[in-house]
């Protein structure tokens, strides 16, 4: 049983990495499509949402196999995308307050990107393990980054 479940767990997690994968290529070049028309600040925000717009229907689908026409309920998707609507906002930011002292505006798209990942993973993090977990999780793990890295 156990080794089924791990196989479960171990193909969802695979699945749900190249989503994000595929997600992640349509941001960037949806990012640069929209560049073409409209302010970098403004299309890193309309890429964020193409991306999680495909997302959300890819989970549906592939990862939680929701085969049923309701698939997209509005309710269910504004809960997905308010989800990541952290990482929105860093990805605007980055590009927004960043945009005039970098060339490469695509690197700022996929900083951006990845800051915000960050933000959702503790935040997440956050939410499963309280205040007093998360410190003592931020702790140990600055302590053992400085003793590995210095």
């Amino acid at each position: 049983m156990k080794t089924i479940l791990k196989k479960l767990v171990s193909a969802k997690f695979t699945i749900f990495l190249i989503i994000g994968l595929f997600g992640l290529v349509l941001n960037l070049i949806s990012f640069i499509g929209y560049n073409e028309f409209f302010s970098p600040t403004f299309s890193s925000f309309l890429a964020f949402s193409t991306a999680i717009v495909f997302n959300y229907f890819c989970h549906g689908r592939f990862l939680w196999q929701s085969h049923s026409p309701q698939n997209f309920l509005l309710q269910r998707f504004l809960k997905f995308y308010s989800g990541y609507s952290f990482s929105m906002v860093i990805n605007v930011s980055v590009v927004y307050f960043f945009q005039d002292y970098f060339e490469n505006i695509l690197f700022l798209q996929v900083t951006g990107i990845a800051l915000g990942s960050l933000l959702n993973f503790f935040i997440s993090r956050l939410s499963f393990m309280g205040v007093k977990k998360l410190i003592t999780f931020f702790s140990f793990n600055f302590l053992f980054y400085c003793y590995y890295f210095f």
